[in-house]
């Protein structure tokens, strides 16, 4: 059999010395990679650690209201309807021209069921307070997530009246 020599025998060293500094890179840059998922993962886990505790802190505290701050049917999509009769019933108080009214999901929070209706309308201003105010003390219990506001274009019959558009994303409880 024949063997192999380097001509050069300072060569199979240089050869060893490049093959084990290759090795040493790809053994760094796969730590490194192993490492970074590991210290990815342990942040997703701590921000699903921290809203966890957010929807139970949220939870405990609408558990200490009292039975009629909760909608009551036999299913979340009647509650929802209730709360939609509701919600009209005060626009209709505060002179508010409702153009859509849409449900905006039901989602389990805890022991409590989330409800959501997103609302389209015009409101006076002068009217915006007092509405946002009953709304606020309304039972069962309606909270605001979001409210986005915009002058509405008026008509010549209309301009002698400041009047608001609005969104309004809603969300009641039931299950409680």
């Amino acid at each position: 059999m024949s063997e192999f020599r380097f001509q050069d025998p300072s060569a199979s060293r240089g050869a060893l010395h490049g093959l084990t500094g290759v090795a040493a890179i790809l053994i760094l840059l796969t730590v490194w990679g192993i490492w970074s998922h590991v210290a990815d993962s342990k942040i997703r886990i701590a921000d699903d650690r921290d809203l966890i505790a957010r929807a139970e802190a949220t939870t405990a505290s609408l558990s200490g209201l009292p039975e009629d701050a909760f909608y009551r049917a036999d299913t979340p999509q009647l509650a929802q309807a209730q709360m939609q009769t509701d919600l009209q019933e005060l626009a209709q108080t505060h002179r508010i021209g409702l153009e859509v009214i849409r449900a905006d999901g039901i989602e389990q929070s805890g022991g409590l069921i989330e409800i959501g209706l997103v609302l389209n309308g015009v409101v006076p201003e002068d009217a915006l307070g007092a509405f946002l105010h009953d709304l606020s003390t309304a039972k069962p219990v309606i909270t605001v997530q979001e409210l986005n506001l915009r002058r509405a274009r008026l008509s010549n019959r209309q301009a002698q009246r400041r009047l608001i558009s609005f969104q309004l994303k809603t969300v009641g409880f039931t299950g409680g």
